[in-house]
């Protein structure tokens, strides 16, 4: 008889659990709709409130990895007029002149600073390996030069840390455009690094010579 009652309220608390879920599906839905027509935001709605914070810290974590003194880099700039300059910048190219540029950011204010404006300029970057130097780079009429590859041959390119060479040097001869006939001379009897300078990769031909010459 006791077995027969457990069973009865076992199924009556089941039925209510039932019409409870029912309910609480038809509130839900019509709120939706609700919703949906009068553009209004239901209280319940906790998936969108997690989207939203996740959509939110997606974006001030982007805003950090793209902040300014993040990802530019700093170069402490001789001027000619004798003032030394430290900036946060990037080096950029203008598309009228060709000629290179870096920002520099006043208080009010923000100004470019073209190559022939200065004597040289010196990368540092904390966010690199300690051990790393920093380096220099000379200012020629429309660029600065810095020293990419050091070996036999020397690699020079108007860009930091670059792959794009736009001259080399024979030890510590006369600095030569990239694409002269003495550079093809020299790397012509290696067969890797004339491959590779047929192609026009002249980083990866210098390397190879200079690897196989004894100079990484």
């Amino acid at each position: 008889m006791q077995n027969k009652d457990s069973i009865k309220m076992i199924l009556l608390l089941c039925r209510m659990l039932k019409i409870t879920f029912f309910a609480s599906l038809f509130f839900i839905i019509h709120l939706s709709a609700f919703a949906q027509v009068t553009g209004a935001t239901p209280a319940y709605d906790t998936g969108r409130f997690l989207r939203e914070r996740e959509d939110a810290a997606r974006f001030k974590r982007k805003a950090n990895r793209f902040d300014r003194k993040s990802w530019m880099d700093i170069y402490s700039i001789y001027m000619k007029d004798g003032s030394i300059l430290k900036v946060n910048s990037n080096i950029f190219i203008n598309p009228a002149s060709g000629k290179h540029f870096l920002y520099s950011s006043g208080k009010d204010s923000v100004s470019k600073i073209y190559p022939d404006q200065t004597i040289k300029l010196i990368k540092q970057n904390p966010y690199y390996k300690i051990e790393e130097m920093p380096v220099e780079g000379t200012a020629l009429d429309s660029c600065w030069r810095f020293k990419v590859i050091t070996g036999k041959i020397n690699g020079y390119s108007s860009f930091f840390k670059s792959v794009q060479l736009n001259e080399f040097q024979l030890n510590n001869g006369k600095i030569i455009s990239i694409g002269s006939k003495e550079l093809e001379a020299l790397l012509i009897s290696n067969k890797k690094a004339y491959a590779a300078f047929l192609i026009k990769d002249y980083y990866r031909a210098v390397k190879i010579y200079n690897q196989i010459s004894g100079n990484r």
